[in-house]
């Protein structure tokens, strides 16, 4: 801040005007970063909902929707939206393998729900999580006046 305050919390973008005029910074149910101005074409949108971490990107992006447990996966290695990709193979051949579907393990993997592969007895729990996190990022959008169907 101007005056020399710090913030130790995590801080909502949605905060910004409230920091640049020093005013006091309201507690929020979600916090807010984003990429660019509102109508940006290759725009990414990140909530955060306790230990959730949500991320919609608009465009070009290899994962369109992303979701990660912060609890339990601080360095964001397990993307609980959309499909699994084997990190370790990247969908190309690796050593002694001549293509993806002879991995070590015998099983192929990549492109399977993350729940199938990922065990975790929460899962209910996370489909809830990742609809109400879309359901905010679409409203946020909508009360921007941004439109998607423009960029697809």
């Amino acid at each position: 801040w101007g005056d020399g305050k710090s913030e130790s919390d995590l801080v909502s973008m949605a905060e910004f005007p409230n920091i640049v005029k020093g005013e006091p910074l309201r507690q929020h149910k979600y916090l807010y970063a984003d990429s660019g101005y509102a109508d940006q074409w290759i725009r990414s949108t990140m909530i955060r909902l306790g230990r959730w971490k949500y991320v919609y990107n608009r465009t070009g992006w290899r994962y369109p929707e992303e979701l990660y447990d912060l609890k339990f996966d601080s360095l964001e290695q397990i993307n609980l939206a959309g499909r699994y990709v084997d990190p370790y193979r990247d969908s190309r051949p690796k050593g002694d393998s001549v293509d993806i579907k002879n991995s070590p393990s015998g099983q192929v993997l990549d492109g399977k729900p993350v729940r199938e592969v990922y065990p975790r007895n929460d899962w209910d729990r996370i489909e809830k999580i990742l609809e109400e996190l879309r359901l905010e990022r679409e409203r946020i959008w909508e009360a921007q006046g941004v439109s998607e169907k423009n960029y697809d």
